[in-house]
């Protein structure tokens, strides 16, 4: 199950990836003040989601 999330997290962050990017490449000098506020609420929700990946990020076991 947690291999499962970690791969949700890391599509999730792939997207989020694109449209941040993408309102940054293109529609950064049109922003009006609520683009601003979608601006940096997409960059906070891929930052959390590239949390959430690393932190479920599936560890090898190692047995002595």
């Amino acid at each position: 199950m947690k291999k499962f999330f970690f791969f949700v997290c890391i599509i999730i962050s792939l997207f989020l990836t694109w449209k941040v990017f993408k309102i940054a490449l293109v529609d950064l000098n049109n922003l009006t003040e609520y683009g601003w506020g979608y601006f940096v609420g997409e960059i906070i929700l891929l930052l959390i989601f590239i949390f959430l990946s690393w932190r479920l990020f599936p560890k090898s076991q190692k047995t002595n």
